[in-house]
């Protein structure tokens, strides 16, 4: 699994509040918030990330699917993805999506109150 303590992570969420939990969960984690479909894909074009949690309702008609679509078209290099969305049939779909072109993926809500440790330890490290 390696050490999540030096992963990068990109934390793709509209809501504040998660965000802040996944923060005093993770004090340490070198962790980066989007807000926005748009924030994350600036972000991804500049810089890889081992890690990336993903919501699907972000307050506009670009979602969290909008970008799991993107990562799959530009074939974005990440070891993990968590899709950690309350909107089940987003969260199932992203995860199908990013499942089914290779993406080691968990489907896990709440997972911003977790550590990145116990959401890491759920997924298979074979990518």
């Amino acid at each position: 699994m390696g050490n999540t303590n030096t992963m990068k992570i990109l934390f793709l969420d509209d809501q504040l509040n998660r965000w802040d939990a996944f923060r005093e969960k993770n004090p340490t984690a070198d962790a980066t918030w989007a807000s926005s479909y748009y924030d994350a894909v600036t972000l991804i074009e500049k810089n890889e990330y081992d890690l990336i949690y993903l919501d699907h309702d972000l307050g506009t008609k670009a979602t969290g699917h909008t970008f799991a679509e993107y990562m799959v078209e530009k074939h974005i290099p990440c070891r993990f993805v968590v899709c950690h969305s309350m909107n089940h049939v987003g969260r199932v779909d992203m995860t199908s999506l990013l499942h089914g072109s290779g993406f080691n993926v968990l489907n896990c809500p709440y997972a911003w109150e977790y550590t990145t440790n116990q959401v890491v330890s759920q997924m298979d490290d074979s990518y």
